[in-house]
């Protein structure tokens, strides 16, 4: 499976202040956006032929969207139809580019590695338990930890 990353214009609805997107529910022919700003938390909603997400969502598995700068970034899985949806949406659509499976996804490894340290462990006793070196616990820790900020 091959993933893209498409970077959207907020639409006009959506808050200039809005710091993350915490989820969406389609009810009755209209989307509503669920999003985090200073604020507290703000629904906005639109029909579902207006929402450029929806029209991904449509077309293929989205496996995040996240909001950064008044800019909406979504992961989707790579198919024709979406990438024909991208061109036929030009003027919303600032870029798109792939994204490899292998930056996206933690690993059980990475995840393991992860769980030791939130549970108190260092790198040395990590290193110790699996039966490598210390730096490759650290290079190990560190890619992980750049995986869970993608995703945060």
């Amino acid at each position: 499976m091959r993933f893209l990353e498409i970077v959207f214009r907020g639409c006009s609805k959506l808050p200039r202040d809005a710091i993350f997107h915490l989820g969406f529910k389609i009810a009755n022919g209209k989307i509503s956006h669920a999003v985090y700003t200073p604020r507290g938390v703000v629904y906005v909603s639109s029909k579902c032929e207006e929402c450029i997400v929806y029209r991904v969502l449509e077309k293929g598995h989205v496996y995040r969207i996240k909001i950064r700068e008044g800019l909406v970034y979504v992961i989707t899985e790579e198919k024709k139809a979406v990438v024909k949806l991208l061109r036929e949406n030009r003027e919303r659509v600032l870029a798109y580019r792939p994204v490899p499976v292998k930056q996206i996804v933690v690993t059980p490894l990475q995840r393991e590695v992860l769980a030791k340290m939130a549970d108190g462990g260092n790198l040395s006793t990590t290193a110790r338990a699996r039966g490598v070196s210390k730096v490759a616990v650290y290079k190990t820790f560190k890619l992980a930890l750049r995986k869970v900020v993608e995703l945060v």
